[in-house]
């Protein structure tokens, strides 16, 4: 599996490239913008689009709520790449459970896709989610519980020390020690390769 996990994908998107070590000229990614759905804050979707443009990647829209499985399945399977937008990390999970998509990306991920995630996009592939409460409205989708896609050993901790999530990020450092925190600032990001036996952080400048 190739997993591109970040803070802000704007900020580190020119890291990509060097990680996949591949040509993404023409290639489409599908685009999840979903937890951003009801943000009040959401003005890094359209930086998001702008850096995948800019990458030369055609976009796919791929909204989890407003697709059915069947769509949402097709363009996953479809597209070379799957980006998932930050926002609510519990109204992600919902939407992406409700329409069983989180199946189909634990597949594509399996299969060698690359998997690119900016914060909540990022936090979903953990298995235990109780640390993202302190950030995010568990109410939003309260179905969804505290159990993400448990795709990989760590928690990404993005915006760490950022603001406006420096004192929430300070806290869930401090109560949930236990858990294997993967701390992450905005310029940051954890590329994990597993087929290199890869795990490393890396920084834009």
């Amino acid at each position: 599996m190739k997993l591109f996990l970040t803070s802000y994908f704007a900020e580190t998107a020119s890291l990509l490239p060097a990680c996949l070590n591949e040509n993404m000229q023409g290639k489409t990614v599908a685009f999840i913008p979903t937890a951003a759905r009801g943000e009040e804050v959401d003005f890094y979707v359209d930086e998001a689009r702008a850096a995948w443009r800019a990458l030369g990647v055609n976009i796919e829209e791929t909204d989890a709520a407003v697709l059915n499985a069947e769509q949402l399945a097709e363009k996953l399977r479809r597209c070379h790449y799957i980006y998932v937008s930050g926002g609510n990390t519990f109204y992600l999970l919902a939407q992406l459970r409700l329409k069983q998509a989180d199946g189909v990306i634990r597949q594509q991920i399996a299969g060698g896709k690359p998997y690119i995630g900016e914060s909540a996009g990022s936090m979903i592939l953990a298995e235990n989610l109780a640390y993202v409460r302190e950030m995010d409205d568990a109410a939003a989708a309260a179905p969804a519980g505290d159990t993400g896609l448990g795709i990989i050993g760590i928690c990404p901790l993005p915006h760490d020390g950022e603001y406006p999530f420096a004192d929430v990020t300070a806290l869930i450092r401090q109560k949930y020690a236990f858990l294997p925190l993967y701390p992450l600032n905005n310029k940051q990001a954890v590329f994990i390769d597993s087929g290199k036996g890869v795990q490393t952080t890396v920084e834009a400048v």
